[in-house]
């Protein structure tokens, strides 16, 4: 792939890459050419994709590095792709592996924007158990709590939970 790629022939190598993903599924090597490749290419919803599936790949026996790769995932989706239901779904798959108070509130954020309003208040509400077990979590206030899950239940159609959440 690398002598393709000096050649000028990144289709081939992008092809060659895909190939050897296929079969070794976790390459580092190939991975990271890839991707540069691709976004030279400025083939970004290919290069999400590749994200997206070593992050799954990686999950089970490196979570951490899972984290770090499914990230550029949901970068790319919301920055490049402008999708935000897709950085979402990337983003649930790193609030699975480390569900921390910071992690919830980002993945709120991102499915308030792809007005994924149901999934949001549930996040929410493990958000407030989250800050409330943990008086040293670096989260909003209460009250922003309070008020962006009523926000939430308002827009999911749940106005009676929302008024509630508001009292």
């Amino acid at each position: 792939a690398e002598l393709l790629v000096e050649g000028e022939a990144a289709d081939t190598a992008i092809s060659v890459l895909r190939q050897t993903l296929g079969e070794l599924a976790i390459h580092e090597p190939s991975v990271r050419m890839l991707s540069t490749l691709l976004e030279n290419k400025r083939a970004f919803a290919e290069l999400c994709s590749l994200f997206e599936s070593q992050g799954d790949l990686l999950s089970r026996a490196e979570p951490e590095r899972a984290s770090v790769v499914l990230l550029r995932a949901v970068d790319l989706a919301d920055r490049e792709l402008k999708d935000p239901g897709r950085a979402a779904r990337s983003f649930k798959k790193i609030v699975d592996l480390d569900p921390s108070a910071e992690n919830l509130d980002r993945f709120a954020s991102l499915l308030e924007r792809a007005e994924q309003h149901e999934e949001e208040a549930v996040v929410l509400e493990r958000l407030v158990e989250t800050a409330g077990a943990s008086p040293n979590v670096d989260v909003r206030s209460n009250d922003d709590l309070s008020l962006r899950l009523a926000t939430a239940y308002g827009k999911a159609g749940q106005v009676e939970r929302a008024r509630e959440q508001l009292e």
